[in-house]
């Protein structure tokens, strides 16, 4: 068994995936063409693993105003 201390970590770091994903798409269809929608959220990927606080306010943003194409995309 986890103590609670473990289990809430990795729950943490689901969460922070999560968000990290929902970013990173957001981001990325902003872009008209697929092709650099495609490159686009794979910079976005890689740009808000390391910024992970900014990942978080762009997912609040996402979550605010959110799009059908792009929820369909992060599932």
């Amino acid at each position: 068994m986890f103590s609670k201390f473990t289990m809430k970590k990795k729950l943490q770091n689901v969460y922070d995936f999560v968000t990290l994903g929902n970013a990173s798409v957001f981001k990325g269809e902003k872009f008209k063409e697929e092709f650099s929608k495609f490159f686009g959220t794979g910079w976005y990927m890689a740009y808000f693993f390391f910024n992970r606080k900014e990942a978080k306010t762009e997912s609040k943003k996402f979550f605010i105003n959110p799009s059908t194409e792009v929820a369909r995309k992060v599932n």
